[in-house]
């Protein structure tokens, strides 16, 4: 059985959108105020990130370092990437989603938890309060970007056209949040168009995809490397050596079937992504 910090901390990842109004303030963290650089110490078992795959994403890159900045300052890159891409962007709301999320979960993290002096978990939670001193969203609520909101009631009013939009999604977009609502709508029309186990249940395919999107949506955030934010985030609950990364990391959260599943649908999205599908 998956331990329930587990689905938790990914389940709070996938219904942020709905809190992206929510502001953080410099009380909520406390953070040393030298810059953190994780060491680069080799990963433990787990399997090599792939590169970007061809076409994986039609947004270019806000920077180079973006949120794998090992001495990420959240509220600086976030208002960078405004600046540079403006307040309704994918790319930004990805980003808000990311910092939200690592920043409510290690504020709820008591002085006293024995993850603070762990050297598998201290790192990480080290790297996020840093990232997290005087964190607030940034941009338009998630909830009310265009992209998000016009699709959402194009699901209702008219579902074939959605329904086409939604693959346009997934061989176009490299936004993470975009991909999820295209693949939800496409379940709820019995048109899914990856390869997954049928006996996987909803959560169960919900880990798979995560792992599946990998390949697709790290390029324009940076979020996926080393001193990602996203690998940090799951390192502070789960636990991992320095320099692992947000793959391997979410990687030794699946069951064996998961991931069986997870390469499947990977295999089967970058096929519809290079026009083999």
């Amino acid at each position: 059985m998956r331990p329930l910090a587990t689905i938790a901390s990914i389940v709070l990842a996938l219904s942020l959108a709905a809190l992206a109004w929510w502001t953080w303030g410099a009380s909520h963290v406390r953070a040393k105020s030298a810059p953190l650089s994780p060491p680069s110490e080799v990963a433990d078992a787990a399997a090599p990130t792939p590169s970007a795959a061809r076409g994986a994403s039609s947004n270019p890159r806000v920077r180079v370092d973006g949120l794998g900045d090992p001495n990420l300052h959240l509220l600086t890159t976030l208002r960078r990437a405004v600046a540079e891409r403006g307040p309704d962007d994918l790319v930004v709301a990805e980003m808000n989603v990311e910092g939200l999320n690592a920043c409510l979960i290690v504020r709820d993290i008591p002085a006293d938890d024995f993850r603070r002096k762990s050297p598998r978990h201290a790192w990480a939670i080290d790297y996020v309060e840093r990232a997290c001193v005087d964190f607030a969203v940034q941009g338009t609520k998630v909830g009310e970007i265009p992209a998000l909101r016009d699709f959402r009631t194009l699901r209702k009013a008219d579902p074939d056209a959605a329904t086409a939009q939604a693959l346009d999604i997934l061989r176009e977009s490299g936004s993470r949040t975009q991909i999820r609502a295209a693949l939800n709508h496409l379940s709820d029309v019995k048109r899914y168009p990856l390869e997954v186990d049928p006996s996987l249940d909803p959560m169960e395919r919900m880990f798979a995809s995560e792992y599946a999107m990998i390949p697709v949506v790290c390029g324009a955030t940076n979020d996926c490397g080393s001193t990602a934010l996203a690998a940090a985030t799951l390192c502070m609950s789960d636990g991992c050596l320095p320099g692992t990364t947000y793959e391997q990391a979410l990687r030794r959260r699946l069951s064996p079937r998961e991931y069986e599943s997870a390469i499947r649908m990977r295999a089967s999205l970058l096929a519809l992504r290079a026009g083999q599908r």
